[in-house]
């Protein structure tokens, strides 16, 4: 009998301290994300839950059902923590505005697919500086986000996206075509249709035996020359399209709250 005292009070310590530091956890690590105000409450109500549902089974049932819920909460508690240090970790890893991996994702894949082929495609936003200038930041963000979901809804899973700089990205294409790439490439264009926004492209391809710094190097080279296209184009355009542009980018940053 004492022994089973003793056993179930120990055990009822180890499941309070372990609740506590979940609840602790769970509150500061919501503080941490851009979550709003009410899933910060779900998530440390659902941990204040827990605790107090093991305090009152340890008050009011045996020692035997104790001793085991007593076990069993705390593990899950411990699962819970890990659970949200791997969503920490997501974080630290993924671009606030655009949800796209950030640079140095895109050299740590990069090293290990090294021994693949893979297409390497580089891109920059158009205009960003120009929007963010004459609409504000939130307009810019919008402008980053948007391109960022049309890359999302047509790639295929084998290209992986990333944020490497302001306006720049670049997708990896593990064991990818030039084919497939240029598919991609032309698919995004087409869905940028649906927007104001506009971007500028470059491949290069690489291979096992190349130096994965020179293809990006050469990539972006070739998104330089797509961009100066670019330039050169919009300055032979008729000047009143500035005008059709502005007000495209006013109508379609108003009826985006997505980043509200």
């Amino acid at each position: 009998m004492v022994r089973g005292w003793i056993i179930g009070t120990s055990s009822g310590l180890f499941f309070g301290m372990f609740s506590c530091v979940a609840l602790i956890v769970f509150i500061f690590t919501m503080r941490a994300f851009d979550h709003k105000v009410k899933f910060r409450f779900i998530y440390g109500a659902t941990a204040l839950l827990i605790a107090m549902v093991g305090t009152i089974i340890y008050s009011t049932s045996g020692f035997v059902i104790v001793t085991v819920l007593s076990y069993v909460l705390p593990l899950l508690a411990i699962g819970i923590l890990f659970l949200y240090m791997y969503m920490y970790a997501a974080r630290y890893n993924i671009d606030s505005v655009s949800r796209c991996y950030k640079r140095r994702c895109f050299y740590a894949d990069a090293e290990r697919h090294a021994k693949n082929k893979m297409a390497i495609i580089s891109m920059d936003l158009n205009d960003l500086k120009y929007i963010n200038d004459n609409f504000g930041h939130k307009a810019g963000d919008i402008a980053l986000l948007t391109f960022a979901e049309v890359c999302r809804s047509v790639k295929p899973s084998k290209f992986i996206l990333y944020r490497t700089g302001g306006d720049e990205f670049m997708m990896l294409g593990i064991k990818a075509t030039k084919e497939e790439a240029d598919t991609l490439i032309h698919n995004i264009k087409v869905k940028l249709q649906e927007t104001p926004y506009t971007c500028s492209f470059g491949i290069n391809m690489y291979n096992p035996s190349d130096d994965f710094d020179d293809v990006v190097v050469k990539a972006d080279q070739a998104m330089y020359e797509d961009k100066r296209m670019y330039k050169e184009m919009k300055i032979k355009a008729n000047p009143s399209k500035d005008e059709e542009y502005d007000e495209s980018l006013r109508m379609f940053t108003s009826n985006i709250s997505f980043l509200d």
